[in-house]
């Protein structure tokens, strides 16, 4: 239906937005995003939750708005250099399999390598230390009120014949499912940590990966021939 509204249609759209943007408000509809679970196979235990993978459904609007959102977002983040360089996955234009010939040079040159195994990313981030952390980088006014918005206050239904239609869960922590703001919150999130080590660790070589992060003694000679200081690959 939004591709197919005339300029008309889009012009009321821009007002409708424009009036989000200056009140600092969002529908509250937007908070509720639908949850279809689709069974994995395999014959799994159809009993139990873990069998199924959650599918998230969210207003097309808020997705709209958020696009919004993001696009400024993301020039605010590589203009001061928010999320490093190396966050493949976060950054436009990069993937997370672009480090892997950086993982084998890694490897190839030390001879201990660490992984830990991350078996969640965005449950695992406090929002209100992301909200500090927006602050922290310059990110204020009415992107900073809007981009809590999205992840202060989630609601979420799941779609099953077993389940009232009326009953929701209130998500109190993590950042949200299906939203296109999440993994760049995330990588924002994530970024303290690599600034942090980045600092501390001058003399030494890490690949930060959300699933798997691999710490690395850094060799003087791998810095001369790459260049490389810390790396973190996001997995989508």
């Amino acid at each position: 239906m939004l591709q197919a509204g005339d300029t008309d249609f889009q012009g009321l759209i821009l007002i409708f937005f424009n009036g989000l943007w200056e009140f600092h408000t969002q529908p509250s509809d937007w908070q509720l995003s639908l949850l279809q679970p689709i069974y994995k196979g395999h014959n799994k235990d159809k009993t139990d939750p873990a069998s199924y993978r959650g599918i998230y459904l969210n207003d097309t609007l808020a997705k709209l708005f958020e696009d919004l959102l993001i696009s400024r977002l993301t020039t605010h983040t590589e203009l001061l250099n928010t999320v490093t360089y190396n966050q493949l996955g976060t950054n436009p234009d990069t993937q997370t399999h672009d480090a892997i010939y950086s993982l084998f040079a890694i490897i190839q040159h030390n001879k201990y390598t660490l992984v830990i195994d991350y078996s969640t990313a965005y449950p695992s981030v406090h929002r209100y230390v992301l909200s500090s952390t927006l602050l922290k980088n310059d990110i204020r006014g009415s992107m900073w009120h809007h981009l809590r918005a999205r992840f202060d206050e989630i609601k979420l239904q799941v779609l099953h014949p077993g389940i009232s239609a009326r009953h929701t869960v209130d998500i109190l922590k993590r950042l949200p499912e299906g939203s296109r703001l999440s993994p760049t919150l995330f990588g924002i999130f994530v970024a303290e940590l690599v600034h942090e080590l980045r600092a501390k660790f001058l003399q030494r070589l890490f690949t930060l990966d959300t699933n798997r992060q691999t710490h690395t003694p850094f060799d003087p000679h791998l810095q001369r021939t790459s260049g490389l200081e810390v790396y973190f690959m996001l997995m989508t």
